[in-house]
């Protein structure tokens, strides 16, 4: 029997739906509206959390906030400014 992956099972409209309110919330939130590789990294966060099982819609938005806090610090430290810089 062949194994199935998280990241192989299909999202389905109202799994994008939660996904999409985290991501719209946390894009303004962390001040990353016009920082489209911020963007695509806050959107892969949340759907990656969410196909492993973080369903509860608060919870992910708390989890990829603080994945984002910390790209965010990252990329400060390094003295690389934003992403898309």
């Amino acid at each position: 029997m062949d194994r199935v992956f998280p990241d192989d099972l299909p999202l389905y409209p109202e799994d994008l739906a939660i996904c999409q309110r985290v991501y719209d919330a946390l894009r303004q939130e962390c001040g990353i509206e016009h920082d489209p590789a911020m963007c695509d990294l806050l959107a892969w966060h949340a759907i990656t959390y969410y196909r492993r099982g973080v369903k509860d819609e608060a919870q992910l938005r708390h989890l990829a906030k603080s994945t984002m806090d910390q790209a965010q610090r990252q990329i400060l430290s390094t003295g690389a400014g934003r992403l898309s810089d």
